[in-house]
């Protein structure tokens, strides 16, 4: 096996980079949607993207509990 020279030299971009808006501009541009949906079961649901967001009917806990931030729901994949 012979030795190779490698070289680490870097040739330097020629356009201008682009400024923080237009590179939003143009990977919000790029970035494909999709406008299907599917109604699924709650058991039918993990892994899915939901299409909108869904609210609860009703307040849990029923009563001020500044403890409580919030729910976690851990789920273990079969």
């Amino acid at each position: 096996m012979s030795k190779q020279e490698i070289d680490y030299s870097c040739d330097q971009v020629q356009q201008p980079m682009f400024s923080v808006d237009e590179a939003l501009k143009f990977l919000l541009d790029s970035v494909l949607t999709s406008t299907k949906s599917q109604t699924k079961s709650l058991d039918e649901s993990l892994y899915q993207v939901l299409a909108q967001n869904i609210h609860s009917t009703i307040n849990v806990p029923r009563f001020d509990n500044s403890a409580m931030d919030g729910y976690a729901i851990a789920l273990k994949p079969e």
